[in-house]
């Protein structure tokens, strides 16, 4: 089973939930997401779910790339022993 959502800088607790359920996730780029659903306004903030379950059942759905857990967990990893390092910069 998948489950669309919009890209968020807020989400990871619920991208996690979902992985732990063994659901795929398909997350919106939220930069396509208008010219993808015919949306005229730029304005609106949120599409609505329906639209967005729309994109999906047309294999329409504006996809972007997301890291697993592990992978976010060796980034975070990397990014802070590069601030502990100082990476040469005064």
């Amino acid at each position: 089973m998948q489950v669309g959502i919009q890209a968020t800088g807020h989400s990871r607790w619920f991208e996690r939930l979902l992985g732990e359920l063994n659901y795929e996730q398909w997350v919106g780029d939220p930069a396509r997401r208008f010219e993808r659903s015919g949306c005229a306004s730029r304005g609106t903030i949120a599409l609505m779910p329906s639209t967005l379950l729309k994109l999906m059942l047309e294999d329409n759905f504006p996809r972007i790339w997301v890291p697993t857990p592990e992978n976010r967990d060796v980034r975070q990893l990397v990014l802070d022993r590069h601030r502990l390092v100082g990476c040469g910069h005064a």
